[in-house]
């Protein structure tokens, strides 16, 4: 399941836990825009937008470091 938990936020979630637990391995790209550069992170600190072995939490900014929306592909390694 994916839910945007606020602006530039997405939380992915799914029920099997993963076999590596919270260290798994996640590419993310981004769509640009044409006046900004993208930058996508996640595990972003120890709180709730932490990896979980169910969950993997984005964050999508611009040049300026702003939270931004936009299209976005992912894959998740186990």
């Amino acid at each position: 399941m994916v839910q945007r938990t606020g602006v530039g936020f997405y939380k992915i979630s799914w029920t099997t836990a993963h076999p590596d637990g919270s260290n798994f391995i996640v590419f993310a790209q981004g769509e640009g825009v044409p006046s900004s550069a993208w930058n996508i992170l996640h595990n972003a600190n120890s709180t709730n937008l932490a990896n979980t072995d169910t969950s993997v939490t984005f964050i999508v900014r611009d040049n300026n470091f702003g939270s931004v929306d936009g299209i976005m592909n992912f894959a998740i390694l186990s």
